[in-house]
């Protein structure tokens, strides 16, 4: 898949939105189990998704800094 981490994040906080409006329109009980079944786990994956979006963020705001310390290391053979 050839998608940034943000758009994930986007996705899946409109995928939450929708089950959240779909949990409002069920009838059953078991539709609402199943529905707040995909709502963890979009919870979950969001949460994931974040942390990496925060991690991306921190490595972009330094990318000098960060192949310095690797070519330090002998990480980076390439300058």
């Amino acid at each position: 898949m050839d998608h940034t981490v943000r758009q994930h994040v986007e996705w899946l906080e409109e995928r939450q939105q929708a089950l959240n409006t779909a949990l409002m329109a069920t009838n059953t009980r078991d539709q609402a189990n199943s529905i707040e079944t995909e709502i963890r786990a979009v919870r979950l994956a969001l949460e994931h998704y974040r942390a990496a979006l925060d991690v991306e963020k921190s490595i972009s705001a330094h990318p000098t800094q960060t192949r310095e310390t690797e070519r330090n290391k002998g990480m980076c053979c390439v300058g």
